[in-house]
Protein backbone atom coordinates (compact mmCIF):
# COMPACT_ATOMS: atom_id res chain seq x y z
CA UNK A 1 0.00 0.00 0.00
CA UNK A 2 1.24 3.95 -0.42
CA UNK A 3 1.84 6.15 2.30
CA UNK A 4 -0.86 7.25 4.70
CA UNK A 5 -0.74 10.75 4.48
CA UNK A 6 -2.26 11.48 1.08
CA UNK A 7 -4.59 13.22 3.39
CA UNK A 8 -3.28 15.23 6.29
CA UNK A 9 -5.57 16.63 8.59
CA UNK A 10 -4.38 20.33 7.59
CA UNK A 11 -5.18 19.80 4.11
CA UNK A 12 -8.82 18.23 4.83
CA UNK A 13 -11.17 20.00 2.82
CA UNK A 14 -14.09 21.24 4.48
CA UNK A 15 -16.99 18.46 2.48
CA UNK A 16 -19.48 20.72 1.06
CA UNK A 17 -21.99 17.87 0.34
CA UNK A 18 -22.12 15.93 3.40
CA UNK A 19 -23.77 12.90 2.86
CA UNK A 20 -26.27 11.46 5.87
CA UNK A 21 -27.72 7.80 5.69
CA UNK A 22 -31.06 8.11 3.69
CA UNK A 23 -32.51 6.75 6.80
CA UNK A 24 -31.60 9.14 9.18
CA UNK A 25 -34.07 12.18 9.11
CA UNK A 26 -36.69 9.85 9.14
CA UNK A 27 -35.51 8.31 12.35
CA UNK A 28 -35.53 12.03 13.64
CA UNK A 29 -39.12 12.77 12.75
CA UNK A 30 -40.63 9.87 14.09
CA UNK A 31 -38.89 10.51 16.88
CA UNK A 32 -40.03 14.15 17.34
CA UNK A 33 -43.62 13.73 15.86
CA UNK A 34 -42.54 15.84 13.16
CA UNK A 35 -44.84 15.53 9.80
CA UNK A 36 -45.82 17.07 6.34
CA UNK A 37 -48.12 19.82 7.86
CA UNK A 38 -45.13 21.68 10.47
CA UNK A 39 -42.36 23.61 8.94
CA UNK A 40 -38.77 23.30 9.95
CA UNK A 41 -35.84 25.32 9.71
CA UNK A 42 -31.82 24.24 8.51
CA UNK A 43 -28.84 25.51 9.74
CA UNK A 44 -26.42 23.35 8.04
CA UNK A 45 -23.20 24.23 6.39
CA UNK A 46 -23.88 21.48 4.26
CA UNK A 47 -24.43 22.62 0.64
CA UNK A 48 -27.64 22.54 1.43
CA UNK A 49 -27.94 18.78 1.29
CA UNK A 50 -30.34 18.53 4.96
CA UNK A 51 -32.44 21.40 3.91
CA UNK A 52 -33.35 19.19 0.61
CA UNK A 53 -33.60 16.19 2.04
CA UNK A 54 -36.17 18.01 4.99
CA UNK A 55 -38.42 19.40 2.04
CA UNK A 56 -39.65 15.87 1.25
CA UNK A 57 -41.37 15.48 4.72
CA UNK A 58 -41.87 18.94 5.44
CA UNK A 59 -44.83 21.65 4.40
CA UNK A 60 -41.98 24.73 4.34
CA UNK A 61 -38.53 24.37 5.17
CA UNK A 62 -36.36 27.28 5.13
CA UNK A 63 -32.64 27.34 5.47
CA UNK A 64 -30.64 30.15 6.71
CA UNK A 65 -26.91 30.42 6.32
CA UNK A 66 -24.99 33.46 6.78
CA UNK A 67 -22.03 32.82 4.85
CA UNK A 68 -22.22 34.02 1.24
CA UNK A 69 -19.71 30.97 -0.28
CA UNK A 70 -22.15 28.87 2.06
CA UNK A 71 -25.55 30.00 1.06
CA UNK A 72 -24.53 30.08 -2.89
CA UNK A 73 -23.45 26.35 -3.01
CA UNK A 74 -26.94 25.56 -1.30
CA UNK A 75 -28.96 27.87 -4.22
CA UNK A 76 -27.34 25.69 -6.23
CA UNK A 77 -28.24 22.69 -4.79
CA UNK A 78 -31.88 23.46 -4.22
CA UNK A 79 -31.82 24.58 -7.79
CA UNK A 80 -30.87 21.31 -9.13
CA UNK A 81 -32.82 19.13 -6.88
CA UNK A 82 -35.78 21.59 -7.63
CA UNK A 83 -36.66 21.11 -3.89
CA UNK A 84 -39.10 23.52 -1.94
CA UNK A 85 -36.57 25.41 0.09
CA UNK A 86 -36.85 28.74 1.41
CA UNK A 87 -33.72 30.35 1.26
CA UNK A 88 -32.49 33.48 3.42
CA UNK A 89 -29.33 35.01 3.73
CA UNK A 90 -28.85 36.08 7.40
CA UNK A 91 -28.76 35.09 10.83
CA UNK A 92 -30.86 33.28 13.11
CA UNK A 93 -31.75 36.91 15.05
CA UNK A 94 -33.23 37.82 12.10
CA UNK A 95 -35.56 35.28 12.06
CA UNK A 96 -36.52 35.80 15.38
CA UNK A 97 -36.84 39.61 14.99
CA UNK A 98 -39.31 38.80 12.27
CA UNK A 99 -41.13 36.24 14.73
CA UNK A 100 -40.78 33.01 12.60
CA UNK A 101 -41.51 29.62 14.29
CA UNK A 102 -40.27 26.11 13.68
CA UNK A 103 -41.31 22.84 14.51
CA UNK A 104 -37.91 20.82 14.36
CA UNK A 105 -34.72 23.08 13.56
CA UNK A 106 -31.76 20.96 12.34
CA UNK A 107 -28.17 21.59 12.41
CA UNK A 108 -25.20 19.60 10.22
CA UNK A 109 -21.37 19.73 11.33
CA UNK A 110 -20.53 20.96 15.12
CA UNK A 111 -22.90 23.11 17.03
CA UNK A 112 -20.05 24.02 19.53
CA UNK A 113 -18.51 25.13 16.34
CA UNK A 114 -20.42 28.28 16.30
CA UNK A 115 -21.64 30.49 19.56
CA UNK A 116 -23.86 27.36 20.70
CA UNK A 117 -24.82 28.59 23.27
CA UNK A 118 -26.29 32.13 21.98
CA UNK A 119 -27.84 30.30 19.14
CA UNK A 120 -29.80 27.50 21.36
CA UNK A 121 -31.17 30.84 23.40
CA UNK A 122 -32.00 32.20 19.78
CA UNK A 123 -34.17 28.55 19.07
CA UNK A 124 -36.04 28.55 22.61
CA UNK A 125 -37.64 31.49 20.60
CA UNK A 126 -37.87 30.40 17.39
CA UNK A 127 -38.69 26.63 18.30
CA UNK A 128 -42.81 26.40 18.84
CA UNK A 129 -43.66 24.22 22.03
CA UNK A 130 -43.39 20.35 21.65
CA UNK A 131 -40.85 20.87 18.87
CA UNK A 132 -37.28 19.94 18.41
CA UNK A 133 -33.58 20.48 17.84
CA UNK A 134 -31.84 17.75 15.99
CA UNK A 135 -27.67 17.95 15.70
CA UNK A 136 -26.71 15.32 12.87
CA UNK A 137 -23.53 13.86 12.64
CA UNK A 138 -21.96 11.04 10.30
CA UNK A 139 -18.39 8.90 10.94
CA UNK A 140 -17.16 5.76 9.26
CA UNK A 141 -16.75 3.31 11.76
CA UNK A 142 -13.27 1.05 11.51
CA UNK A 143 -14.60 -1.70 9.75
CA UNK A 144 -13.02 -3.90 6.58
CA UNK A 145 -15.05 -2.05 3.94
CA UNK A 146 -13.95 1.50 5.31
CA UNK A 147 -10.62 0.56 4.53
CA UNK A 148 -9.70 3.10 1.83
CA UNK A 149 -11.19 5.59 3.86
CA UNK A 150 -8.39 5.00 6.55
CA UNK A 151 -5.60 4.28 3.50
CA UNK A 152 -6.16 7.60 2.17
CA UNK A 153 -6.73 9.49 5.54
CA UNK A 154 -5.48 8.10 8.71
CA UNK A 155 -8.37 9.43 10.69
CA UNK A 156 -11.41 10.47 8.31
CA UNK A 157 -12.84 13.77 9.58
CA UNK A 158 -15.76 13.00 11.37
CA UNK A 159 -18.37 15.35 12.59
CA UNK A 160 -19.30 14.15 16.10
CA UNK A 161 -20.87 15.55 18.99
CA UNK A 162 -18.82 15.42 22.51
CA UNK A 163 -19.33 19.02 22.92
CA UNK A 164 -22.42 19.53 21.25
CA UNK A 165 -23.94 17.54 24.21
CA UNK A 166 -23.02 19.98 26.90
CA UNK A 167 -24.42 22.95 25.05
CA UNK A 168 -27.49 21.31 24.70
CA UNK A 169 -27.97 19.96 28.44
CA UNK A 170 -27.21 23.42 30.07
CA UNK A 171 -29.93 24.97 27.33
CA UNK A 172 -33.71 25.12 27.47
CA UNK A 173 -33.12 21.85 25.24
CA UNK A 174 -31.78 19.56 28.23
CA UNK A 175 -34.06 16.62 27.09
CA UNK A 176 -31.35 14.88 24.84
CA UNK A 177 -31.67 11.66 23.05
CA UNK A 178 -29.25 10.13 20.52
CA UNK A 179 -30.17 8.43 17.37
CA UNK A 180 -28.18 6.64 15.48
CA UNK A 181 -28.44 5.00 11.65
CA UNK A 182 -25.94 2.86 9.98
CA UNK A 183 -26.05 2.23 6.47
CA UNK A 184 -24.16 0.66 3.38
CA UNK A 185 -23.17 2.46 0.01
CA UNK A 186 -20.41 2.08 -2.55
CA UNK A 187 -18.99 4.35 -4.94
CA UNK A 188 -16.60 4.80 -7.84
CA UNK A 189 -12.83 5.50 -7.32
CA UNK A 190 -13.58 8.54 -9.41
CA UNK A 191 -16.71 9.76 -7.01
CA UNK A 192 -14.43 8.78 -3.98
CA UNK A 193 -11.44 11.05 -5.50
CA UNK A 194 -14.01 14.10 -6.16
CA UNK A 195 -15.17 13.84 -2.75
CA UNK A 196 -12.33 13.81 -0.97
CA UNK A 197 -10.21 15.57 -2.75
CA UNK A 198 -6.68 14.66 -2.27
CA UNK A 199 -3.20 16.70 -2.64
CA UNK A 200 -1.92 13.97 -5.29
CA UNK A 201 -4.89 12.93 -7.18
CA UNK A 202 -3.27 10.07 -9.20
CA UNK A 203 -1.63 8.63 -6.00
CA UNK A 204 -5.14 8.32 -4.69
CA UNK A 205 -6.66 7.14 -7.57
CA UNK A 206 -4.08 4.23 -7.08
CA UNK A 207 -4.28 3.78 -3.45
CA UNK A 208 -8.25 3.39 -4.00
CA UNK A 209 -8.05 0.75 -6.98
CA UNK A 210 -6.45 -1.69 -4.56
CA UNK A 211 -9.45 -1.29 -2.58
CA UNK A 212 -12.17 -2.19 -5.30
CA UNK A 213 -13.72 -5.82 -5.02
CA UNK A 214 -14.98 -7.68 -7.77
CA UNK A 215 -17.57 -5.20 -8.80
CA UNK A 216 -15.05 -2.43 -9.29
CA UNK A 217 -16.52 -0.44 -6.60
CA UNK A 218 -15.49 0.75 -3.60
CA UNK A 219 -17.83 -0.05 -0.46
CA UNK A 220 -18.65 1.61 2.86
CA UNK A 221 -20.13 1.78 5.75
CA UNK A 222 -21.27 5.19 7.26
CA UNK A 223 -22.97 5.66 10.70
CA UNK A 224 -25.19 8.86 10.88
CA UNK A 225 -26.20 10.33 14.28
CA UNK A 226 -28.37 12.69 15.83
CA UNK A 227 -28.98 14.05 19.56
CA UNK A 228 -32.51 15.21 19.40
CA UNK A 229 -33.53 18.02 21.90
CA UNK A 230 -36.16 19.01 23.43
CA UNK A 231 -37.30 21.24 26.50
CA UNK A 232 -38.32 19.70 30.05
CA UNK A 233 -42.14 19.46 30.24
CA UNK A 234 -42.57 19.57 26.89
CA UNK A 235 -45.35 16.85 25.33
CA UNK A 236 -45.60 15.60 21.63
CA UNK A 237 -43.82 12.83 19.47
CA UNK A 238 -42.51 9.17 20.64
CA UNK A 239 -42.00 10.85 24.51
CA UNK A 240 -45.17 12.03 25.35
Amino acid sequence: MMGRNLIEPSQRPRRELTRYPSHLLRRVAEQTGFSYRLSALDLSNDGGVLAVELARLARTVTLSLDDPRAFAAASENVQRNQARVQLRQGGVSQLVADGARYWLVTIGRHLHARDGARLLADLDTLVERGGAVAVLGSRYPRLPENDWRFALEPAPAELVHDLDEGLLLDSAFARVERVSVFERSTLTVEQAVAELRPADAERARAELRAHVSADDLLHQLVEGHALIARREGDRGGRWS
